[in-house]
């Protein structure tokens, strides 16, 4: 039987349809199944990019300290009390790693940088604006969204740190902040100033009129040139006017982050725990210490002085130096803990050697700290018994001491190398041992014309000895730091 036209027409239609539908289904699978394999390799591109972006980052700090320590520790110390010096020293470091967050870490001593660089995200958006993806307009407001996004690193980095990384961390987000919010109130006008000053270079038009769609479109056609401007003026203008704030930016910051109290042994608040990852901020920070460790034994060796000559209150100078001996030993004890910690990263030959030299140099004016406490000992071991020693073994004593703490400021000298300071405490000590030997053979002349009590004998050369330990500990030092010992 024969089927109507009409009919088998509208079955081989039918079936066409299908036969489409069935295509479509597969052509779908396909194209999501592309579709998957495109984002997955978009993701994975995307994060292994970016981990590599990252341990570049982390590769050129860590080679900028080790090539360009000694420079860099010259800088940070000769800026630290000049604002403006110290302006110019970060935009040197910025121009020179091209990333505000490893300044940030490197400035505040925190070298870890976490999920972004402002120079890599401004290079995007360089990049879409030059390719005509987004105005100039947009890209502009887009830069002033990378300023405020810098500032999560700048957070992130603050969690667990020291009080004045904490401190740098806040400012940079507020000094962003305050300049995105009043860039933001003259946006428009801040956008024609840049089209208008861009304008008075030789040879530059900052602004285009292009035909498009037979209309009259603004365009810009030195779209880089533009964004750099907009981002530099923007960050050159908010340096200028946080200058001159820089000190009351600092007080409201030391109210707002206060300084660590104290807690149980603890003495070294200054000691960031948390910068184990960078050994050339962490030996700074423990070389500061030991200079304070310096410093307190020399004004211990005050009140030793003002103790024996009977200056002041003597028990209120002798429980202040057994106090700071307790203070400098538990000193001590963080130092090396915290050293010890430091070495166990990987270092390079400068630095595990400051290193090195920074535990001797805290147990040496350890060491002399707690024989400038023996000495306080045997003088009120002679109270105790009452006896005292008479005016020519005072004024031997204090001679000696007089010796001893000149010798201990000599060797303090900033204005001369170790190596000469060395040199020169060689000879110093050999003069101080004979003068200690000629104080000995003094003593037992007296000993040999008159008798004296046992105590009073046998303390008078405790107490020369003690003074020759404190002489060899000062020579210790100078050896030290010159690298001999």
């Amino acid at each position: 039987m024969k089927l109507d036209p009409k009919l088998e027409s509208q079955e081989n239609l039918v079936k066409s349809e299908q036969k489409e539908v069935v295509e479509v289904k597969s052509l779908k699978k396909k194209y999501i199944k592309l579709d998957s394999k495109i984002i997955q390799k978009m993701i994975f591109s995307l994060l292994g990019g970016l981990g590599i972006f990252l341990l570049g980052m982390r590769f050129m700090s860590d080679g900028i300290q080790k090539v360009a320590g000694p420079s860099l520790k010259k800088c940070i110390k000769m800026v630290t009390n000049n604002r403006v010096l110290a302006c110019i020293a970060g935009v040197f470091l910025t121009v020179l790693v091209q990333s505000s967050s490893v300044t940030t870490a490197l400035v505040g001593c925190i070298l870890t940088v976490i999920v972004q660089s402002s120079s890599a995200t401004l290079g995007i958006t360089i990049a879409l604006a030059t390719t005509g993806v987004i105005p100039f307009e947009t890209a502009a407001a887009l830069v002033l969204g990378e300023n405020i996004g810098t500032t999560i690193t700048a957070f992130l980095t603050s969690i667990g740190a020291s009080t004045n990384a904490k401190r740098a961390a806040y400012f940079h987000i507020f000094f962003n902040l305050v300049g995105v919010f009043w860039i933001t109130l003259i946006f428009s006008q801040y956008m024609d100033f840049i089209t208008w000053f861009m304008g008075r270079f030789k040879n530059i038009n900052a602004t285009a009129i292009e035909m498009v769609d037979g209309k009259e479109v603004l365009s810009y056609p030195y779209m880089t040139a533009g964004i750099a401007m907009f981002h530099t003026i923007f960050n050159v203008a908010n340096v200028v006017f946080f200058l001159p704030f820089t000190a009351v930016a600092a007080n409201i910051l030391n109210k707002i982050v206060k300084d660590k109290k104290v807690m149980g042994d603890k003495y070294l608040i200054n000691l960031d725990f948390q910068m184990y990852d960078s050994p050339f901020a962490a030996i700074e920070q423990s070389a500061h210490e030991i200079k304070k460790m310096e410093h307190k034994s020399d004004l211990m060796l005050v009140d030793l002085k003002n103790f024996i000559e009977g200056n002041g209150d003597h028990k209120k100078l002798s429980r202040n130096i057994f106090r700071v001996e307790d203070i400098l030993d538990k000193v001590q004890t963080e130092v090396t803990d915290f050293l010890t910690d430091v070495m166990s990263q990987a270092l390079n030959t400068d630095e595990s050697e400051e290193a090195k030299k920074q535990l001797l140099l805290a147990d040496e004016y350890e060491s002399i700290s707690d024989y400038i406490m023996t000495i306080i000992k045997h003088f009120k071991r002679l109270e105790d018994n009452n006896l005292e020693f008479n005016d020519m073994q005072k004024k031997e004593i204090l001679e000696l001491h007089e010796m001893i703490s000149a010798f201990y400021k000599k060797i303090q000298n900033p204005d001369k190398n170790d190596q000469a300071i060395h040199s020169e405490a060689s000879v110093r000590s050999e003069e101080i041992t004979a003068e200690i030997r000629k104080f000995s053979s003094n003593h037992w002349e007296r000993l040999s014309d008159k008798r004296m009590d046992p105590l009073l004998s046998t303390t008078f050369t405790d107490v020369i000895n003690s003074y020759r330990k404190i002489k060899t500990l000062i020579l210790h030092v100078a050896e030290t730091r010159a690298g001999i010992k």
